[in-house]
């Protein structure tokens, strides 16, 4: 949360209550079970949800959230890797099947992020390319 010097005590208790809401909502499987964890209705979040500077908050979040996410799984990629190794020089042990369907879900899972991520950024590239020929457009 980021205070702005000269924020009156209900806007600094409001970004509290939605730094809350947000933390709840990426927690939950559902809004209805985030408002519970706050103690606000249902209502309330989906309200909030459609409050334009809350929805950036919550996206902005949520994509900070999947981003630690991923980059945890990028570590356990090498794992998976050997996992595989091991399973390929090693018959027969103990959970090798289910082992091995672990370890290439989660390299196939690292991937899939690589290319999200790829397609982020190069989206992200043409929506600035669009914004910079915008001031240059005739209405």
């Amino acid at each position: 949360m980021r205070t702005i010097p000269g924020s009156t005590m209900r806007e600094i208790t409001k970004e509290r209550i939605w730094s809350r809401a947000i933390d709840s909502l990426l927690r939950s499987r559902s809004i209805a079970s985030a408002a519970r964890k706050i103690h606000r209705n249902e209502r309330t979040l989906r309200r909030w949800l459609n409050d334009p500077n809350f929805r950036e908050q919550y996206q902005a979040a949520r994509k900070d959230f999947l981003h630690r996410g991923l980059g945890n799984l990028a570590t356990k990629v090498f794992d998976a890797v050997q996992t595989l190794a091991e399973i390929a020089k090693h018959r027969g042990r103990e959970f090798q099947g289910a082992r091995s369907h672990a370890a290439a879900n989660i390299i196939r899972l690292a991937l899939d992020a690589d290319v999200i991520e790829n397609l982020e950024e190069r989206i992200l590239a043409l929506e600035r390319q669009g914004k910079s020929h915008e001031k240059f457009s005739v209405n």
